[in-house]
């Protein structure tokens, strides 16, 4: 499999850059498997890898400022969009069967919903405090029924992808 490397990111002005290294699955350093939404955009944002311009979603640009922001050093990922050479189609589908494989052995799958919205906090904060127990407000219920319409929740395959994940 192909795993990205994030490289060091100063300059929010520029785009975010990685180098991609391939390795046997069952010898891969330790990565994060990156779940979330293609969201039926085109790829319009800039990503530089191995010093090429390559252009993804804003949904796959958002989630990768996300995972570099909580690492200081180095992010070890892999990502569909930018791990699987797209343009080909045997290797796509080559790819698709190893899936389950790729997530199952992240040492982490993270699930990116989206950017935040104006209630997807209060959601999230009231799952939180689900101990708290009791009927949800108004406000709450919206809140949940908003971020169970995001777009990830609508693709199939996330059921493997979480069913699989550490």
């Amino acid at each position: 499999i192909r795993l990205l490397h994030l490289k060091s990111w100063s300059d929010p002005s520029k785009p975010l850059e990685g180098e991609i290294a391939e390795y046997p699955l069952d010898s891969a350093p330790r990565y994060e498997a990156l779940s979330y939404a293609w969201e039926g955009q085109k790829p319009t944002e800039r990503f530089i890898c191995e010093g090429k311009e390559l252009l993804i979603t804003a949904n796959c640009l958002s989630a990768l400022r996300s995972i570099w922001a909580k690492f200081t050093v180095h992010a070890c990922v892999w990502i569909d969009a930018i791990c699987i050479d797209q343009s080909n189609v045997a290797e796509r589908g080559h790819q698709v069967g190893l899936m389950r494989d790729i997530y199952s052995h992240a040492f982490l799958t993270a699930i990116w919903l989206g950017d935040e919205s104006d209630n997807s906090r209060l959601c999230f904060r009231r799952m939180m405090d689900s101990d708290r127990g009791g009927r949800l407000k108004a406000e709450e219920l919206r809140s949940l029924f908003d971020l169970l319409r995001r777009n990830w929740f609508q693709r199939a395959w996330v059921l493997q992808e979480v069913a699989v994940a550490k």
